[in-house]
């Protein structure tokens, strides 16, 4: 066989992967299913791990990077940007992520299967609002703000407590961030479990482009048009490598990557799928 005709079975599997998710997800995926109607009781804790969450699940620790899994491009698992996700190396400087490297970071989703009554999930500060999913459902579009923008360097907890929502099941619960948004950890009770969760099919897309690619325009970066199509498409583990102003011949005014520049770059981030 020769390599085109490799290529082109490897091609076809994928599309017929695609069709097939693509197919179910037109009858469930976040976009579609709605919010959640059985919501957990969401709780801003501050900087105090609530009392009695004393298992926990780190993405600098093998526990952690065991069971959370990372969607939206390549995560930080150490330093100063612990629990950020880099989506797209965007220039030689700047970049949103603070790592003045370039680095920029627009939606991504850690998901994770907890066997709790109450999950805390361990976050950094930021302006922007994290959004949470139960079992592929939104809690509610607006998100949910730490008590403080700033100090970014500074933890908080935000919990989920399913006591009065079916108390201790089985769910999938998936973090959604944005921008400067860094999650790095759950806790659970003591005889409670954090899983890994099923990928089904492992497709892989990036998606190359502007600032509407970035999110720019919407409302939160996970509505952003790139992460609409996944979530339409099934594709879970998605990356969008936007920058605002360039194209195969704009820079950003000198000062960003062309596409061409991006591509192996974006390519690269899109299949670094875990933390």
């Amino acid at each position: 066989m020769t390599d085109t005709q490799d290529f082109s079975t490897s091609n076809s599997a994928r599309v017929i992967a695609l069709r097939r998710r693509a197919a179910s997800a037109r009858i469930a995926n976040p976009r579609k299913s709605g919010l959640a109607t059985q919501l957990p009781t969401i709780t801003v804790e501050g900087t105090t791990l609530p009392a009695g969450q004393t298992n926990g699940y780190l993405l600098n620790a093998a526990a952690g990077q065991a069971v959370l899994r990372t969607y939206g491009g390549s995560p930080y698992l150490s330093g100063s940007f612990l629990g950020r996700v880099k989506s797209a190396v965007i220039a030689a400087s700047g970049g949103n992520v603070g790592a003045a490297n370039g680095s920029q970071a627009s939606f991504s989703r850690r998901v994770f299967l907890a066997d709790a009554i109450k999950v805390s999930l361990r976050l950094k500060r930021s302006t922007l609002p994290y959004r949470f999913l139960v079992d592929g459902q939104y809690l509610d579009l607006a998100g949910t703000l730490t008590t403080s923008a700033s100090p970014t360097s500074t933890d908080e907890y935000i919990s989920l407590d399913f006591t009065n929502a079916g108390g201790r099941l089985l769910r999938e619960i998936t973090v959604e961030s944005q921008g400067d948004n860094s999650f790095w950890g759950v806790y659970v009770g003591p005889t409670e479990t954090v899983r890994e969760p099923m990928d089904p099919d492992a497709l892989v897309s990036c998606l190359l482009g502007d600032s509407y690619v970035y999110g720019t325009g919407a409302t939160a970066l996970g509505d952003g048009f790139g992460a609409v199509m996944a979530d339409w498409l099934g594709i879970r583990a998605h990356t969008n490598s936007g920058s605002g102003g360039t194209g195969w011949v704009n820079n950003g005014g000198g000062s960003a990557y062309t596409f061409n520049e991006r591509i192996s770059m974006a390519t690269s981030a899109s299949v670094a799928r875990r933390g």
